[in-house]
C-alpha cells in the first residue's frame, strides 16, 4: 500500500508477450482501478516486488528472466543472465514508461526490498542481495 494515500499499487507479468509488465493502482477503498500502464519491458523479467514510496514507484529490472519457450523444449522457465543488464526505475506514483527514470546498475538478483522512500528530490532504496 502507498504510504499516506493507501493505494494499493501492484505489477502484473506475462511470461509469453508483451506487455511483459504492468503497473496498476487500485483505489484505497478497493473499489477502482485508478491507473494502468505497460512498463515496456523488452524481456519478461521476475519481478517479485516493487518500491512505493510517498510520490514513487520503484522498478527492479534484473537479468532474471522467465520464457515458457525455454521450458517446453526442456530447459528451465527462469534463467539469470550472467551477462544481461540490471536497473532500477524511479517512476512518479501516476507515471508512464516514459516517465520512468533509469539507473543503470551492476548485474545483480534481488526479491525484496528491505525499505525504500522519498526525501525532498531523493529517493532512498536498501534491498536483499
Amino acid at each position: 500500500r502507498a504510504p499516506g494515500s493507501g493505494e494499493l499499487v501492484f505489477v502484473g507479468a506475462d511470461v509469453m508477450k508483451k506487455p511483459y509488465l504492468v503497473l496498476g493502482i487500485v483505489s484505497a477503498d478497493g473499489a477502482e482501478l485508478k491507473h494502468k500502464v505497460d512498463l515496456k519491458l523488452d524481456r519478461s523479467i521476475i519481478c517479485h516486488e516493487i518500491g512505493v514510496t510517498h510520490r514513487y514507484n520503484i522498478i527492479l529490472d534484473m537479468p532474471l528472466t522467465s520464457d515458457i519457450r525455454r521450458l517446453i523444449t526442456g530447459s528451465p522457465l527462469l534463467k539469470f543472465d550472467k551477462g544481461g543488464y540490471t536497473r532500477i526505475g524511479v517512476m512518479p506514483r501516476y507515471g508512464d514508461a516514459a516517465s520512468i527514470k533509469w539507473f543503470d546498475v551492476e548485474a545483480y538478483c534481488t526479491f525484496h526490498l528491505v525499505n525504500c522512500y522519498d526525501s525532498g528530490e531523493e529517493v532512498q532504496m536498501t534491498n536483499e542481495v
